[in-house]
């Protein structure tokens, strides 16, 4: 059984900024490794941290590749920051360059979040997002029997 207790270690991190993280529309990957800086750096009493690929394919069980191109996209959104003693989560949020997500209003019972789309960029419609028209059993029925009074379809 696991007893995690805080006398063991713990990372301090403030709950303005914990909130926002997890306000943030990260994918899963983004989420990890920002967590593994933010444990690498504030669990250990520091801002900043060298911070190996080799550490980051350990620590979240990702593919090096993968781990490169999330850094690339935390390092472009401005949450990580690169140094040059390594890596630090950069606090400051309102430079992170991410799709904001707005708050639903008290009377919208739907439970969806909207989201400035000024932010998002327009995804184009591909084989996966267009819906096919399905036919129930009676339409299909309908259909063959007016093609074949039409003789089109032979029996």
């Amino acid at each position: 059984m696991a007893n995690p207790q805080k006398e063991n270690g713990y990372t301090a991190l403030s709950n303005e900024l914990l909130e926002r993280i997890y306000h943030t529309p990260l994918n899963g990957s983004e989420f990890r490794l920002c967590f593994m800086v933010i444990r690498k750096t504030y669990g250990f009493k520091k801002t900043e941290d060298r911070i190996s690929l080799s550490q980051f394919v350990k620590g979240i069980g990702l593919k090096r590749p993968n781990i490169c191109r999330t850094i690339k996209n935390l390092v472009a959104n401005k949450l990580l920051l690169k140094t040059k003693k390594g890596f630090k989560f950069n606090k400051n949020y309102d430079e992170w360059v991410v799709a904001k997500r707005l708050p639903s209003s008290q009377n919208d019972n739907s439970g969806s979040s909207q989201i400035d789309n000024r932010v998002v960029a327009k995804r184009l419609h591909t084989k996966e997002t267009i819906t096919k028209e399905i036919k129930t059993k009676e339409e299909l029925t309908k259909l063959r029997k007016q093609l074949t009074d039409k003789k089109v379809i032979k029996r």
